[in-house]
């Protein structure tokens, strides 16, 4: 480890002085929406949010969302796919397989599906994306449901001129990526912009293969006369894979890391994903403003296991949402107030299949459950500049969610009812025209997922306490946030002993997640910036009545810190670069916590040359091959281990028209 620390600071020397650079995300003097739903500056909001711009995106030539998110500090990713396709994502130690504790948006459009909670975060074409913003901590008293861990919404691009761009990437193991985008400035003060990618791959490991397509796009219309502004924004995505599995403790030993399972329960599938969202925004009298949201979320996929004598799972889902919101200023005060109201479907189908050859026998169906979603919810958020250096955010969310679920094999109907009210509060003190302190409390929650429902009708929503405080200090070319949490996890859903030897699904379970984190970055001069994060986390069961040996440890799977390194640079010439060190702390593979992984260090590497319209770059991910994983963890007696990629090159070509 010494020697690869010494090799990467002497690497940064040269770097530098050759004129690298390193890009991170966040500036507190950007505005953001996602906070409070209305325009407010990074610096001036009370809580701990991070920025990604599109042109940082460019500059970092990743590809995909791992590769954006994995620098952020409270943020850790897994998954079982080598290359951090749709990862796990972990936001402040809430880990769970289908990342159900963050809610992911597009333009303030959940995209996590309803019948898992799943967000599919690889489903918008990089080159489609303005933005990112990531609001950390329980934020429910603005979104609603899943937004425990944090709030991710990703704003895609609007057409601000009539012009277009391709990108063409080649990598090994026949790993090819192409991006092609435009937009156009039309008559009648009409914007359009569209943007699609295509990845496909055979993968390193055995039966680790994809094809995947996204296409995403957007109409918009502005009228400054009349006081109006509409947009039309829309996207879809395929996905077509294979699931090399995990490796046992052998393989990994041995260094057989690229071995894949031919016998692992999940074969494979496909899926496709669409959207489509309309906004319409009224500017009123006395500086207010209506707008209407119509949105549309459709899910399709079908899945193959070998478990169970092979079966295959085909599961259809749509989401309609309709809201309104008004807000404004007046006098000191910025406010939102809204509306809006869900109605979906979830038909989930299982049944008996081969496999291997996705081949499916619809004349056998095992399981069966047609669900109706309807859904409804009132908020109010506002910021009160009270005096001019201390601002307070207050509001609250009512939920009420109904689901009616029937087993169509089994020949029963549940019909659970539930309902959440999420209050938050804000401060934040401007201490001196360059630093400013916070601290806030709020409550968020998370829906049970319709298994949990069939199995008890009567649960509740998990619910979370967040704590939270900070301070932002920022000069011309320093900005730095430091942050301190703790959230209570109460209602949690876990087993209860209801009689002697019967176990059943209850809110009984407590959980305390508590950290520190620290994001910072320095522009050394228009060329140069370097960017320093970390952080450091702790999670505590604190209640677990089947398990009671497990109360006082840790949650598996959430890395005990993290710390990152960037160096960018680009300079007049076109020449750019830049390097990424990332440390990852250990974390219990077990839940009695007798066993750690150790964590890993990785580095990566990127140049880039461009001239005039046209540009050359290469990226070199892993650069000292460590041998590591994102996903590992101890099943029964048995330690397994899902590998992530080598040291891998891939080198591109893009051209602006």
């Amino acid at each position: 480890m010494l020697k690869k620390i010494s090799l990467v600071f002497i690497s940064m020397f040269v770097l530098v002085r050759a004129g690298l650079t390193v890009d991170y995300p966040g500036d507190l003097g950007t505005i953001v929406v996602t906070a409070t739903k209305s325009e407010e500056l990074l610096r001036e909001i009370p809580v701990t949010a991070v920025v990604i711009t599109g042109e940082e995106i460019e500059k970092s030539q990743a590809k995909n969302m791992n590769e954006i998110l994995e620098n952020i500090p409270g943020v850790s990713l897994s998954g079982g796919d080598a290359d951090g396709r749709n990862p796990v994502i972990n936001l402040r130690g809430f880990y769970d397989y289908n990342s159900s504790y963050v809610l992911v948006l597009v333009d303030g459009m959940s995209i996590n599906s309803p019948d898992t909670g799943k967000p599919y975060i690889d489903s918008i074409p990089l080159n489609n994306i303005e933005r990112i913003e990531v609001i950390k901590g329980g934020h429910s008293a603005v979104w609603g449901s899943y937004a425990m861990g944090g709030v991710i919404n990703i704003i895609t691009k609007q057409g601000k001129e009539t012009a277009a761009a391709a990108n063409l990437s080649i990598g090994e193991w026949g790993t090819k990526n192409t991006d092609i985008s435009g937009q156009a400035l039309l008559p009648g003060n009409i914007a359009f912009s569209i943007a699609a990618n295509s990845k496909i791959s055979d993968g390193w490991r055995q039966y680790s293969g994809y094809d995947i397509q996204t296409m995403g796009g957007s109409l918009s219309k502005r009228n400054d006369a009349l006081g109006y502004k509409s947009r039309l924004s829309f996207g879809y995505y395929e996905d077509d894979y294979k699931s090399p599995g995990y490796l046992s403790e052998k393989q990994w030993r041995d260094g057989q890391l690229h071995m894949g399972d031919a016998t692992y329960w999940c074969a494979g599938g496909r899926q496709n994903n669409e959207y489509a969202k309309f906004m319409i925004e009224q500017k009123l009298p006395l500086n207010l403003s209506a707008r209407l949201d119509l949105n549309y979320f459709r899910k399709g996929y079908t899945f193959y296991y070998r478990s169970s004598g092979g079966t295959a799972d085909i599961n259809d889902v749509y989401v309609f949402t309709g809201g309104i919101e008004f807000g404004g200023k007046i006098l000191k005060n910025s406010f939102t107030l809204g509306f809006n109201a869900d109605k979906g479907n979830v038909d989930s189908r299982n049944y008996a299949a081969d496999a291997d050859n996705e081949e499916i026998d619809k004349d056998v169906l095992k399981k069966h459950k047609d669900t109706d979603i309807s859904k409804f919810a009132f908020y109010l958020q506002d910021m009160w500049s009270i005096t001019e250096r201390l601002n307070l955010n207050i509001g609250a969310r009512y939920d009420k969610l109904k689901h009616d679920i029937t087993d169509r094999v089994a020949v029963k109907e549940y019909h659970p009812d539930v309902s959440a009210v999420s209050p938050n509060l804000g401060l934040l003190f401007k201490v001196t025209s360059k630093l400013n302190v916070f601290g806030s409390v709020s409550q968020a929650f998370r829906l049970p997922t319709e298994s949990q429902f069939c199995k008890n009708s009567d649960l509740n929503p998990e619910k979370a306490l967040n704590y939270e405080i900070g301070a932002k200090f920022f000069l011309d070319r320093v900005s730095c946030e430091l942050s301190g949490y703790q959230m209570n996890v109460i209602d949690k859903i876990t087993y209860e002993e209801t009689s002697p030897g019967v176990w059943e699904y209850r809110n009984v379970g407590e959980v305390k997640n508590r950290g520190i984190e620290l994001a910072s970055k320095i522009s050394i001069n228009k060329e140069l910036s370097i960017a320093l994060s970390g952080d450091i986390m702790q999670t505590e069961i604190l209640k677990e009545p089947k398990y009671p040996e497990r109360v006082g440890k840790n949650l598996t799977q959430s890395p005990l810190w993290k710390t990152s390194l960037g160096l960018h640079y680009e300079n007049e010439t076109g020449f750019g670069a830049g390097a990424d060190l990332r440390k990852v702390g250990s974390w219990y593979m077990d839940d009695k916590n007798t066993e750690k992984y150790s964590g890993y260090f990785v580095t990566d590497l990127n140049f880039a040359w461009k001239r005039d319209k046209l540009g050359y770059f290469l990226k070199v991910n892993n650069i000292f091959d460590e041998k590591y994983c994102r996903k590992a963890y101890i099943s029964g007696t048995s330690k397994l281990y899902y590998p992530s990629l080598p040291r891998t090159f891939s080198a591109g070509i893009n051209v602006k028209f």
